[in-house]
Parts: C-alpha cells; sequence; structure tokens
C-alpha cells in the first residue's frame, strides 16, 4: 500500500471514529498513526497530516477517558460496581501510560490511573470509618446492657450478638488489605490517633464486655441451676408427702380391719404405732405378738416399720 493510500485509509477511519465514543478503537488508531508516522517515504504533507489525524484522535481519547473516569467514580460512589473492577479499569490506564504515546495523552492516562486509585483509597477509606462505627456501635450496646447485674437470657444474647457483630467487623478490616493498610491508617489521621491506639482501645473495649458477659452470663447459670435444684427438691418432697400419706393411709385402713375383727388386736395395733414412732422395738414386738395370735400373723406394712425400727436402733 502506497503512502497515499494510507494516508486516505486513516483519514478515512478517523473521520468515521471520532465522532464515536470507542475509545479502544481509538486508540488502536492512534497506534496506527504513530506507526505511520515512521513511515520512511512520508513527505512533508503526509506527515502533517498524519500529525493532524493525531490530534484530532488524541483530543476525542481524552475526552472519553475523562467521561469514563467520570463515570467509574460516580457509579463507585453510587456502589454501583465492585472494587475489582475500578482496579482493572485503573491497570488498563497504567498499562496505556506505559506505551509511547504523545505526551498529552500519556499524561491523560497517568492521570486516569490517578484519580482511580483515589477513587479506590476514598472508597477503602469509607469502608474503615464505617467499619469502625459499626464496632464502635455494637461495643456501646453491649456495654451499656452489661451495666445491670440481672439480665434475661434474652438480654444476654443481645449483649453477646452485639459483640459477635464487633469481632465480624474487626476480621473484615484485618481481612480486606487496602481497607486495613489504606483506608485504617486515613481514619486514624481524622481522629489524631495512630492505628495501633485506635484499635488497641476497642479491642480492650470488647475483651472486658467479654469478660463481663462471661461472668453474667456464668451467674445466670448458676441461678438456672439453682431453681433447677430448688424445683426438684419440691418435687421430691411432695413424693415423699404422698408416698407417706398413703403408707399412712394404708396403716390406718389396716388397723381398723384388725380392729372390727378383735378389739384387743386392734388396740395392740396402736400401741405397735406409738411404740415404732418412740423408738420402743421391744415394746413393739410384743404387740407384734398379740397381733399374730389374734390374726394369725403379722400385716405386711407392720413388717416393715418393724424392720426399720430395728436398723435404726
Amino acid at each position: 500500500m502506497t503512502t497515499i493510500n494510507i494516508i486516505e485509509s486513516l483519514t478515512r477511519e478517523v473521520d468515521l471514529m471520532v465522532g464515536g465514543d470507542w475509545i479502544n478503537g481509538l486508540i488502536g488508531l492512534m497506534r496506527e498513526l504513530i506507526k505511520a508516522k515512521g513511515e520512511p517515504n512520508l513527505n512533508t504533507k503526509g506527515r502533517r497530516t498524519i500529525y493532524s489525524l493525531g490530534d484530532r484522535v488524541q483530543v476525542r481519547i481524552i475526552e472519553l477517558a475523562e467521561e469514563d473516569v467520570d463515570r467509574l467514580c460516580s457509579d463507585w460512589q453510587d456502589n454501583k460496581i465492585k472494587p475489582i473492577y475500578l482496579i482493572s479499569k485503573r491497570n488498563n490506564y497504567n498499562a496505556l501510560a506505559a506505551e509511547v504515546f504523545p505526551p498529552e495523552l500519556w499524561k491523560k492516562f497517568r492521570e486516569c490511573a490517578r484519580r482511580i486509585q483515589e477513587a479506590l483509597d476514598w472508597g477503602s477509606e469509607q469502608r474503615a470509618s464505617y467499619l469502625i462505627i459499626r464496632i464502635e456501635n455494637s461495643l456501646s450496646m453491649a456495654e451499656e446492657m452489661l451495666i445491670n447485674n440481672e439480665l434475661a437470657d434474652s438480654d444476654l444474647g443481645d449483649a453477646d450478638a452485639n459483640l459477635r457483630n464487633a469481632r465480624a467487623n474487626f476480621c473484615e478490616m484485618e481481612e480486606k488489605t487496602h481497607i486495613r493498610t489504606v483506608g485504617l491508617p486515613r481514619v486514624a489521621k481524622k481522629r489524631e490517633i495512630s492505628v495501633e491506639k485506635l484499635l488497641a482501645d476497642l479491642e480492650d473495649r470488647e475483651k472486658n464486655a467479654r469478660i463481663r458477659l462471661e461472668d453474667l452470663e456464668d451467674q445466670a447459670e448458676k441461678k438456672r441451676l439453682e431453681k433447677l435444684q430448688a424445683e426438684q427438691r419440691k418435687i421430691d418432697q411432695e413424693f415423699i408427702k404422698r408416698a407417706q400419706d398413703a403408707r399412712e393411709m394404708k396403716l390406718e385402713q389396716t388397723i381398723q380391719a384388725i380392729s372390727r375383727r378383735s378389739r384387743e388386736a386392734g388396740k395392740s395395733a396402736r400401741e405397735f404405732l406409738e411404740y415404732v414412732k418412740s423408738g420402743n422395738p421391744g415394746k413393739a414386738n410384743a404387740c407384734l405378738v398379740v397381733i399374730k395370735r389374734y390374726e394369725g400373723g403379722v400385716p405386711p406394712v407392720f413388717q416393715e416399720l418393724y424392720g426399720k425400727l430395728l436398723r435404726t436402733q
């Protein structure tokens, strides 16, 4: 292809593309123009034409680059794009700035990469500030709740949830390098405090609140256990009382049945109970002998009472 044909072809491409907004196509066209400037057979007029075409393409690239970065920064502030997309765009502009382009275009690519980096740094600062405020609010709510010595289980659970939220925000700051290395120092600087002091103060508050929570949880668990033990004792006492009432009723029914059959045996049965209560096994045994003579045997309930009396002596 002759130099005239090259210039005509490039002119048509420039006329077609400078009216559009395809920045990558224009950058590719600029590369072609730069290559064309090195054509050995290019005359002075042709060289001026190439330079003129390059100026037109450069102006349009600069316009589109500025619009691109303005849109990126706006979308970033509105949370419409992810950090990784912004990082990719910054890397692209840095790569373009590393190529051989006219000075004004090279400066614009460097400026675009710098503006995107500033937007990323701003985003990290905003996120770090948000996380610090979340941590402070969570700790304050937990601390306020933990002032009370008498907390319901639900309140202890809420305090624990606040402390867990604070820890989750701590972890996010630790895991995301750009927030930790860029955003956090900016927040600390605005607060006129070192990063180390800012984090240490918050971690001390978290530690003290956790100790306080665990102490209250131990107290609450102790009270729950005491309550359960008291309830169990009450149940046991009621069971013993019912068993005792049933045994006394059975004894009374047995004595009444014996008395209906024999007045003497009935009298000995009541005396037997008195001797058992007073702890006199000899007299109690004498009563059993009388009962056995009239009844032909000793009722099992009397045998059980007498056996217990002997074991206690």
